[in-house]
């Protein structure tokens, strides 16, 4: 689970630490995260409120997502194709990232919110997407959805954005 408030994972269980050959981590090199980069793991969605009534009911909660990103805040109410220049599905936006190295594919990956948070896929890009997660960065296999939450930094190619979670 995550703090909505700041971002910090509450509850985990220890993992090894992943080092190289030479016992430096592996998770981030100069210049950005590693293309080579384990896959995901799940990703467990802010826990729901409990609210008081006249007998206990469980509420689930109701969050807004964003993707903040050097081009700016993006609210992720529906799918958004994310690419240099995406095209995008009836119903979905292309929300298009500025990427000077040129590491960003036509259409990229899309951004997906679900009832349980917010899933992430690749769409066959050829730099990768990547999510780095506590420290560790990790590779979204191209088409499988991977789970996103609160705090994950995404790599489009080398383009950086982070996703967040606000109550509404």
């Amino acid at each position: 689970m995550f703090c909505l408030d700041c971002g910090q994972l509450v509850s985990r269980r220890p993992q090894p630490s992943r080092t190289g050959s030479r016992g430096r981590s592996e998770s981030t090199q100069p210049g950005g995260p590693s293309p080579h980069a384990p896959v995901a793991p799940p990703v467990v969605p802010p826990a729901a409120p409990v609210v008081q009534a006249a007998a206990p009911v469980a509420v689930e909660a109701t969050y807004t997502w964003f993707l903040a990103s050097d081009d700016g805040t993006h609210r992720i109410d529906r799918d958004h194709f994310v690419g240099r220049r995406p095209g995008a599905d009836a119903g979905a936006v292309a929300l298009v990232l500025e990427d000077r190295a040129r590491t960003l594919s036509r259409t990229h990956a899309v951004l997906r919110p679900v009832r349980e948070g917010l899933v992430l896929e690749d769409l066959g890009s050829a730099n990768g997407t990547r999510i780095e997660r506590s420290g560790t960065v990790f590779a979204c296999p191209e088409g499988t959805p991977v789970p996103v939450g609160h705090g994950d930094v995404l790599w489009f190619g080398e383009v950086r954005a982070q996703v967040y979670a606000a109550h509404e």
